[in-house]
């Protein structure tokens, strides 16, 4: 559709294109009109002399019996030789392929040099030419090159530039105005272009140590994810590919020797680089790509050296999987930020890309059956060719594919122009329509949308990188993302968000670990969607990345957002919604909850403890009278220490075994335990004492007693 869209647009610079053309063409025919014909005799340079036969030398293949004794046996064997021979040769007057005669051939000769497809030729027969009925005299008019040097000049390097810059610009508007951009702010533009590039985003999945508990197990992990480790497994590759760059034919019995010495040492490495990281990850080595590529290379070399002379198979297509090795070295590319980009760019390309190929794949389709229907018959000549014809279905895509490139294509446009010397297997005149039509729409408008895809997105890709969000936050916040989701799948406890701010640091977290106000006023700016105690991994990043970079849209155009989110990630769709008066819940309410929730369970420890404090003192006093101990006997009661430390993140157990009264003791974690989320600063299950609100009740708390702000203020 943006492509049909964009048809006004680029017709009017096809337009004047043509217009430029036309004129040239015209101004072609007064300048060289019957100037560039010739007689296929060199000695004759006028038409009247043109006239007889002459000879040519000419190399002819001969063939004679030559009878040869082996062991006593007459063999006899037919042996061609070559020798010269004169042939005779009709005069004629040619005129060349590609000549000013009439506006019609001038305007297809002047297309033909606009691809610069031998278009050199052109010049030099021209520049040699004298005039009507005359033959070309070498550099006869050298002045008339400025004619081709002012066409290529104005057509060529401005022109066709300026059709394929209105190309990308009617394809960058049009995109626009189908997508609803066109109605957006520069900063909502670069919003609406990164959150795409967000959706193709996605958590790795973390490795783990097979024993973690297991010493040396996680010394092999250590090593494994070390980067010195990756750094010489990396030169190891590059070795190796270089090593095999190194065959040539006719190389020496003591250099395949040596080549295959170091293959047996480079496989050995590799084997060795596969069995830590299987001792390391367990099954887990398997849940990568990249570990499952290698250990299939490995596989592959292992079966090619027990194979190499043992079976007697052909294991060469083997050995040609050894080259794939070095894709292993785009992983150390990551360490390159700018390389980064561009991979990175142009990967987030690939949707866009995969839907212009698949129209020029159509296109392709469309033009290889009517090439067939056209051209299947037509005789062999200088431009049709055993190899390049349009006999089968399959020949005629293979030369479109060469033909897209402009690759030599003028002279197979000329044999299939073919009228003479033909009855049933002759071309068509017409046939520079079929060739010029698919060079427009194939090699300068599809070709060219490629370009602005990529560029489109590059420039995206640059601007959001001198914004306040770069490319690298977006990374940070997809990595520590997956340090809490290890097993990558979209999905996080919402009691490790503060941990995730921490860990992403400035513009998207924070730099330290900051109190419960400035948390809860984070997490009330990015508003992010809570489903009962877990979050989700685009719900998350999208939010904190619109808050970095200002952008404000209506609820409306929000809830459109998240649709497309849920197109792109199906798991979305499963996660449950909690509502609450009409409005979904989120993350500043589930930390207002659970505040509240901790603060509840203070207050009802404290009256507990008093409770139990009481009880204590009455039974001591009871034991007190029964004894009749005098008063100035008595024990004050100590000052516990237990409820004057309980704050939010206590909770109580009990520490008597035995049945007597006892108080309660009031034990505080600290915010730093292993394993803990930082959230335990406030909010954490009080274990099997539970004292709290549940979370509806704690949402519909928050929601009803206190306001956030007013609470938080």
């Amino acid at each position: 559709s943006t492509l049909v869209l964009s048809i006004k647009g680029i017709a009017n610079v096809a337009l004047i294109n043509g217009l430029i053309y036309l004129i040239f063409s015209i101004l072609g025919v007064q300048l060289f009109a019957g100037s560039m014909y010739y007689c296929n005799d060199d000695t004759m340079i006028t038409k009247a002399t043109c006239v007889g036969s002459y000879l040519v030398v000419e190399p002819q293949e001969f063939w004679h019996n030559v009878t040869v004794e082996v062991d006593g046996v007459n063999i006899t064997s037919n042996v061609s030789y070559v020798d010269d021979v004169n042939v005779s040769v009709t005069r004629n007057w040619l005129n060349a392929d590609y000549h000013f005669d009439d506006t019609y051939h001038a305007f297809i000769n002047l297309f033909h040099i606009v691809t610069l497809d031998a278009w050199g030729e052109t010049m030099w027969a021209t520049v040699d030419g004298v005039g009507p009925d005359k033959g070309p005299i070498m550099n006869n008019r050298l002045y008339w090159a400025l004619y081709f040097i002012a066409f290529i000049t104005i057509c060529c390097f401005f022109l066709l530039n300026m059709f394929v810059g209105v190309i990308i610009n009617s394809f960058g508007a049009v995109k626009d105005k189908m997508d609803g951009s066109s109605m957006l702010t520069t900063d909502q533009k670069l919003w609406v272009e990164t959150q795409r590039m967000m959706l193709n985003f996605r958590p790795e999945r973390k490795l783990r140590p097979m024993l973690p508990n297991f010493p040396p197990c996680v010394f092999l992990f250590e090593v494994a994810e070390s980067t010195k480790f990756e750094l010489l497994t990396g030169a190891a590759v590059a070795l190796n590919v270089i090593f095999m760059a190194m065959v040539h034919q006719g190389q020496s019995d003591s250099f395949t020797q040596m080549l295959r010495v170091a293959n047996y040492v480079f496989l050995g490495c590799f084997i060795f680089e596969a069995l830590v990281k299987l001792l390391a990850y367990g099954i887990n080595y398997f849940k990568n790509g990249w570990n499952c590529f290698d250990f299939l290379l490995v596989l592959i070399g292992i079966v090619d050296v027990v194979a190499d002379g043992n079976i007697p198979i052909n294991v060469g297509i083997l050995r040609v999987f050894r080259v794939f090795r070095i894709m292993r070295m785009l992983v150390l590319v990551r360490r390159a930020k700018r390389v980064r980009i561009l991979l990175e760019t142009l990967w987030y390309s690939l949707p866009s890309l995969a839907n212009i190929g698949t129209f020029l794949l159509l296109v392709f389709f469309m033009y290889s059956i009517l090439g067939n229907q056209l051209f299947a018959k037509v005789r062999h000549n200088h431009g049709i060719t055993n190899n390049i014809n349009f006999e089968t279905f399959q020949n005629s895509f293979l030369y479109l594919l060469q033909l897209v490139t402009l690759d030599n294509w003028g002279v197979v446009m000329l044999g299939a122009t073919l009228t003479t010397d033909c009855s049933d297997d002759c071309g068509t005149a017409y046939a520079p329509i079929y060739f010029i039509t698919f060079v427009v729409i194939a090699s300068w408008v599809i070709m060219n949308l490629f370009i602005a895809i990529i560029l489109d997105n590059f420039n995206n890709t640059m601007t959001l990188d001198k914004s306040k969000l770069k490319m690298a936050h977006l990374k940070k916040f997809t990595d520590s993302w997956s340090e809490f989701d290890p097993e990558a799948t979209l999905i996080m406890e919402t009691r490790y968000f503060p941990n995730l701010l921490l860990a992403l640091h400035s513009p998207l977290g924070i730099d330290r670990v900051s109190d419960r106000q400035k948390i809860m006023q984070l997490a009330d700016e990015y508003r992010i969607v809570e489903h009962g105690g877990i979050i989700h991994f685009v719900e998350t990043m999208i939010p904190m990345a619109r808050r970095v970079l200002a952008v404000d849209f209506t609820e409306a155009e929000l809830r459109a957002h998240e649709e497309h989110w849920r197109v792109q990630f199906p798991s979305l769709a499963k996660l449950k919604i909690l509502r609450y008066r009409m409005r979904r819940v989120t993350v500043d309410q589930y930390f207002g909850a659970t505040y509240l929730s901790a603060a509840y369970r203070r207050r009802t420890s404290y009256r507990y403890v008093n409770m139990l404090r009481d009880e204590k003192l009455s039974a001591i006093e009871r034991w007190y009278d029964e004894h009749n101990v005098p008063v100035e006997q008595r024990q004050p009661p100590q000052p516990c220490a237990c409820w004057r430390g309980l704050r939010p993140g206590g909770f109580l157990t009990p520490t008597s075994a035995s049945g007597r009264p006892s108080l309660m003791k009031a034990h505080l974690k600290s915010n730093r335990i292993a394993g803990r989320p930082i959230a335990t600063m406030s909010a954490y299950d009080p274990g099997p004492h539970r004292l709290a609100l549940d979370a509806a009740q704690a949402y519909d708390f928050v929601n009803q007693a206190v306001t956030f702000r007013l609470w938080a203020s």
